[in-house]
């Protein structure tokens, strides 16, 4: 009998573990839960996997900061600029630092060159049209 209880606990042990790794695998992946919404939309969900490919969730989230803006916040700032669209293409293909210096902490965003510039434009066409919750 108390073998069985033991290995009852010792499973319940494995399935909170095996719970807790995925929870912080998504959290390193910049995974959050309007991520996780937003994965639905089959578009939205090709531009997280290609920035996902990219490592662009590395260091952005789309609800949440990390060591660069949440996405929501960079689609807030500059959606209403019409030359927004290029202007973040060339920021991601260039790098830079200075504009979020209040949440990076002045930390550089690497240059993407290696990234093909249709696929930053994808990507930066899903931030755009992000908008936050309250929207």
């Amino acid at each position: 009998m108390n073998l069985m209880l033991l290995k009852n606990n010792m499973n319940k042990l494995y399935q909170i573990t095996i719970l807790l790794l995925l929870s912080l695998m998504f959290a390193a992946c910049g995974v959050d839960d309007t991520t996780l919404k937003i994965s639905k939309d089959k578009k939205a969900a090709n531009a997280l996997s290609l920035a996902r490919q990219n490592g662009c969730l590395n260091c952005h989230s789309v609800g949440s900061s990390i060591i660069g803006p949440a996405w929501v916040l960079v689609s807030e700032r500059y959606k209403s600029s019409p030359d927004a669209h290029q202007m973040l293409i060339e920021k991601v293909r260039n790098g830079g630092n200075g504009s979020w210096n209040d949440i990076t902490g002045g930390a550089l965003m690497p240059p993407q060159k290696r990234v093909s510039q249709e696929h930053i434009s994808l990507i930066v066409e899903f931030i755009l049209s992000l908008k936050h919750d309250s929207e």
